[in-house]
């Protein structure tokens, strides 16, 4: 499952939404979805009320800049900018909450 809506990304991309979405939005939420995934280390797949509304935010904005820079490939798309700045946002958000999980052990020689 993707995270994201086809119709946001066709939104974004092209100011309105078609009456038959174009294949390539599905195949740029999933490629958006791998990001997320691979970036925030998740191993389990995220549906329903599980997903946080920023990891649908941030695909939509990746997918629409994928299918920007497929037609323009010289361009960096403003929505790719945007959706990197914000999955490097949630990376940095889930090291802070880590973080206060953490502890370390430390082993002591008894010699």
């Amino acid at each position: 499952m993707s995270y994201g809506t086809g119709t946001n990304v066709e939104i974004k991309v092209w100011g309105n939404t078609r009456p038959t979405p174009p294949a390539a939005v599905a195949d740029a939420l999933d490629t958006a979805t791998d990001m997320i995934d691979d970036a925030m280390n998740n191993r389990v797949e995220l549906t329903g009320d599980d997903i946080p509304p920023k990891y649908n935010k941030c695909a939509e904005l990746l997918a629409a800049g994928i299918i920007q820079e497929a037609r323009k490939p010289e361009v960096k798309s403003q929505n790719t900018v945007r959706g990197e700045k914000l999955l490097e946002g949630l990376k940095d958000e889930s090291t802070e909450s880590s973080r206060g999980d953490a502890f370390h052990l430390g082993f002591m020689d008894n010699e």
